[in-house]
């Protein structure tokens, strides 16, 4: 894998998570080989750190040579490793809110950096592309797909309801809980300022589907605040979010 293309990828994230190998102290570095049993000749690029006060003992390294990670929770003891062969063959998937399916029976948990784990499955997915160094620029502002265990949680919140589900009221219902995954969290410098902006898409949403009379209003205001409640539990980007949505609720 060509170093270059790899150190440009990285350098254009801009992740309180995501460290390039060339910007640490020479004591850092040198923790990371320890802690990662990397071999000096194996040039290291960047570091998304997921160790609980970011001391570089637990994460994803990327290398010339390959990926390597060690997880904070998942059996913390093991070192994973994958070579570049290995891992261009291998599907990248977010498998939950924070486990990333690095190739069978082989998962990150990305759980030390979550706000950063969308935007690590597509860098991930982009190492993956055969134009990578076409690609090279496009990893910066990546808009995420709506996670599987989301769209759980909102069919979860509608059968609760007892509401006859059809596929327009799950469609309305997903545009909504969407909104924040059509946003990079890139541009903004705080992440209050993200936070902040991912609510007023979801209102936005809400107010448009409620002007066009496409949906049950009350059932539509039930279903989001009740589906941003049971989010707020697995993950801390709808804990924020629904620290922030008491209009939902007073509306009801």
């Amino acid at each position: 894998m060509n170093q270059m293309t790899l150190k440009k990828i990285c350098s254009s994230i801009n992740s309180e998570d995501l460290f390039l190998y060339s910007s640490l102290t020479k004591n850092k570095r040198r923790k990371i080989l320890e802690n990662f049993q990397l071999s000096s000749d194996n040039k290291v690029i960047a570091l998304v750190d997921t160790s609980l006060y970011k001391t570089f003992t637990h994460g994803l390294i990327i290398c010339e040579k390959g990926l390597y990670w060690k997880n904070y929770w998942l059996n913390p003891a093991k070192r994973y490793s994958l070579d570049w062969d290995t891992f261009m063959q291998s599907k990248v998937q977010l498998k939950d809110n924070h486990i990333i399916e690095m190739a069978s029976n082989m998962n990150f948990d990305a759980f030390g950096c979550r706000n950063f784990t969308p935007q690590l499955v597509h860098l991930l997915q982009t190492i993956q592309q055969p134009n990578l160094s076409n690609n090279a620029a496009d990893i910066s502002c990546p808009k995420s797909e709506v996670p599987q265990f989301v769209q759980t949680a909102i069919r979860k919140q509608l059968n609760i309801l007892e509401v006859r589900l059809t596929d327009a009221l799950y469609n309305d219902v997903l545009n909504i809980i969407g909104a924040p995954y059509e946003l990079s969290r890139n541009p903004f410098e705080k992440e209050e300022e993200y936070y902040n902006e991912c609510i007023k898409q979801i209102l936005l949403q809400i107010e448009d589907l409620i002007r066009k009379g496409s949906t049950n209003s009350e059932v539509l205001l039930k279903a989001t605040a009740f589906t941003i409640e049971d989010l707020s539990d697995k993950d801390v980007l709808w804990e924020n979010i629904q620290q922030k949505m008491n209009l939902i609720q007073t509306t009801l």
